[in-house]
């Protein structure tokens, strides 16, 4: 059953997590920029100084909220709703976050880009094909994303896998999450959703599987899986003194 819960702060929530406090956190638009919302429903909002136009929030392994804006920002905040520390990632249009399997956190940009950033502010990017639309942390140790009308795969030193199933259409995701072992991603019309279950299976490799109205399952069978992996073309440590960026401490 579905549980509608309204308020009248809700500009335009975006991007839920669960925060290490049990409680839903969420990015939020006007003047109440970062939410939280208890399993019972009760709301809670945070309108940090300096805070605009958040976009996607994550819970880092540190057990800080962090969470990016369109104009490059990236923010550490306590669930108090203290930010501690905030640096600008040097890549604008920031568009989704999430906490990386590697003590990271990885986050897609609209340039192009997939890059992580470590708790003390040190910055990798790797370009990608385009625009990515959503990223998850793997239960496999790598970081997945969907891109276009693929499923990819980037492991903690950049070296992407890309999934595609021969013939698919769909166009591209724009959500992702972890089910146990199983990674969900939403899809427009016709196909509503897939998954992909991960190594382990089926001979050790991904076996990508779409989900079609009322449930019905059709396997992308590891024979009929198309991948390629590729190198990064570029590594770039984002410019700061002494070739690290630091957070700024608030």
């Amino acid at each position: 059953s579905v549980s509608t819960f309204n308020h009248p702060g809700l500009v335009f929530p975006f991007a839920p997590t669960t925060g290490p406090d049990g409680n839903i956190w969420f990015t939020n638009g006007g003047s109440k920029p970062i939410g939280r919302v208890s399993p019972s429903g009760a709301f809670t909002y945070f309108s940090p100084a300096g805070v605009s136009s958040p976009r996607a929030i994550a819970v880092g392994q540190d057990g800080n909220l962090w969470f990016v804006e369109d104009g490059g920002t990236l923010r550490r905040m306590t669930t108090a709703g203290v930010v501690t520390a905030s640096t600008n990632i040097g890549v604008g249009g920031l568009a989704t976050l999430t906490a990386g399997p590697d003590g990271n956190l990885w986050f897609t940009a609209h340039g192009a880009t997939i890059g992580k950033i470590t708790t003390a502010g040190d910055i990798t990017t790797f370009p990608i094909t385009q625009a990515a639309n959503a990223i998850v942390g793997g239960p496999d140790g790598n970081v997945w994303f969907t891109m276009g009308q693929t499923v990819d795969r980037i492991t903690p030193d950049g070296v992407i896998t890309t999934f595609t199933e021969p013939g698919a259409t769909a166009p591209a995701a724009d959500h992702a999450a972890v089910r146990h072992d199983e990674l969900d991603f939403h899809l427009a019309a016709p196909r509503r959703c897939a998954e992909l279950r991960g190594p382990g299976r089926h001979g050790g490799r991904p076996v990508l599987r779409r989900r079609v109205r009322g449930g019905h399952r059709r396997d992308a069978a590891a024979r009929g899986l198309t991948r390629h992996s590729r190198q990064p073309a570029l590594r770039r440590q984002a410019p700061a003194v002494g070739g690290r960026r630091r957070l700024v401490h608030q």
